[in-house]
């Protein structure tokens, strides 16, 4: 990239963010910290108006705004890309602000770009999930509200194979996209600690007057802690015909997938599982193919699905 260039994207950098550290510059452009002072140095120098402090970051004057920005090709895609994600993978709503932000920016575009835009956006397309149910989540703005504002919400919300719902205070402190289905991250007070749960699992949600009791961190550390979290998981180990594993298919890595043992015509597969009992629906459309190793309770669950499915049928 022309050190031109750079100084413009910093700029604009500088300008998407209350405070923009150097160590986060530098990481962003593949520089060392001595070239990013030099460049604010000629951003400052050029007349920009930029406050610096001292183990803090860097940002611009109250008041100060770059006039309308171009953007390329690429860049023009990448929004258009992300406006078609917003359509299908969030609530009517946010998708809704997603394309009143969208009109704003082509508002400032040259026509050339627009028509780039409308090109893109005809040829362009997001589906849904043929496995998953199209259904709009509800309460991502609700949440959004509660997190950006840092209050409390009360919920019902129904867990997976347990038919009763429960009811809660919460304290949501992020939002996060896996496997088709938005979570949340919250402190739970009912358990006094971290959880996530499904947002299409909440029955009803509101917000409360109620601030958060501490100040969450950013959400991707959760996440980091979260992905080496083993303590509510069960280990399952179980044995196919290696002719059969293949109609695991994508599944498996939804289902907490750690490895897979070729045995000749047998194979191992090794899970960590929050639900045995969930895992043990699953298994069942293996029923004739699939050994189970561990745990006992996994042999136990497909017994009693078995001796149900028998006894539903007996008066057939």
């Amino acid at each position: 990239m022309l050190r031109l260039d750079r100084l413009q994207s910093i700029l604009i950098q500088l300008q998407s963010g209350k405070i923009v550290r150097a160590k986060d510059i530098a990481d962003r452009f593949g520089i060392s910290l001595r070239t990013v002072y030099r460049d604010i140095q000629s951003l400052e120098e050029s007349g920009v108006p930029i406050i610096g402090e001292a183990g803090v970051g860097y940002s611009l004057a109250d008041g100060y705004r770059l006039p309308p920005v171009q953007f390329t090709q690429s860049e023009a895609a990448a929004l258009m890309a992300g406006g078609k994600l917003a359509e299908t993978l969030t609530d009517v709503k946010t998708a809704a602000d997603y394309q009143s932000a969208m009109f704003k920016i082509k508002a400032v575009l040259r026509n050339s770009e627009k028509e780039t835009m409308e090109y893109l956006s005809s040829r362009i397309s997001v589906l849904p999930s043929p496995y998953l149910p199209e259904k709009k989540e509800k309460f991502l703005p609700l949440l959004m509200e509660c997190i950006r504002d840092s209050k409390c919400a009360f919920m019902k919300y129904k867990a997976q194979y347990k038919e009763e719902e429960n009811t809660r205070t919460v304290e949501p402190a992020g939002l996060f996209f896996m496997a088709g289905r938005w979570y949340m991250v919250a402190f739970c007070h009912l358990r006094n600690d971290y959880r996530h749960f499904r947002c299409d699992r909440i029955q009803e949600l509101r917000a409360t007057l109620q601030p958060h009791s501490i100040n969450h961190p950013p959400i991707q550390g959760w996440m980091d802690n979260f992905s080496r979290e083993e303590k509510d998981l069960t280990k399952v180990v179980i044995e196919m015909k290696t002719a059969s594993v293949r109609f695991l298919g994508d599944q498996k890595f939804y289902s907490g997938f750690v490895e897979e043992v070729p045995m000749g015509e047998i194979t191992r597969l090794v899970f960590l599982t929050q639900s045995v009992n969930g895992f043990a629906r699953w298994m069942m459309m293996f029923a004739g193919n699939v050994q189970v190793i561990e745990p006992q309770s996994l042999r136990d669950d497909m017994t009693d699905l078995a001796k149900k499915i028998i006894n539903s049928h007996k008066s057939c």
